[in-house]
């Protein structure tokens, strides 16, 4: 028999491989759309009346600037609330990443036909600009890459990679959506999840 004793390198070792395994995401399978992805991990998916799926990164709990044993004086409790009250609310508003998976019906209309359609309306649109599109494939079907900026006013603005795909008359449509500023770390996030996407 093996024994791992608590604090011996082989203990550490098989706690830590342990460790990354429960924190390893699970994949996602679509029950009635017939699509599966492996996640970001720890991202946590919401429910959308509009989506198949809506995974977001999970919002970060602003850091302590007291010890757990010390109590905020009154002095410091007023300070921290004006300079809450200072802050634009556009700057404290945080836009948080998400993929999120959106498919209807699209009868007998083709991918190419779609893109050509969806590249009028963008030339048309003062709130959604295609900067980049390219041909690539979703798990062996046909599909279509865009990277686009989304300004909405009122709204922080977006940047969005978005790889669309038609199956059996169905649009499919893979976003990622994240602030400009932060877009490009989550580029191997979104490779990540486009690799796992198969259909079932």
């Amino acid at each position: 028999m093996f024994f791992v004793r608590a604090g011996s390198v082989a203990g550490t070792l098989l706690w830590l491989l342990l460790a990354a395994v429960a924190q390893a995401q699970a994949p996602y399978i679509h029950p009635t759309h017939r699509f599966g992805f492996t996640p970001p991990a720890g991202w946590v998916q919401k429910a959308h009346p509009d989506a198949a799926a809506v995974f977001m990164e999970p919002r970060r709990a602003p850091a302590r600037t007291l010890p757990q044993n010390r109590i905020e004086t009154h002095r410091e409790f007023v300070e921290r609330v004006n300079r809450s009250l200072k802050t634009p609310a556009e700057a404290a508003a945080a836009f948080t990443a998400n993929i999120t998976v959106v498919t209807r019906p699209l009868g007998n209309m083709t991918l190419e036909e779609y893109a050509r359609h969806t590249r009028a309306e963008a030339a048309r649109s003062r709130s959604y600009r295609i900067l980049k599109e390219s041909r690539r494939r979703l798990d062996g079907l046909p599909a279509i890459e865009r990277v686009v900026r989304l300004a909405i006013p009122g709204d922080p603005p977006a940047q969005i990679r978005e790889l669309t795909c038609i199956r059996d008359g169905q649009l499919f449509v893979i976003t990622l959506a994240a602030e400009p500023a932060t877009f490009a770390r989550y580029a191997s996030e979104f490779d990540k999840v486009i690799a796992s996407f198969t259909w079932r």
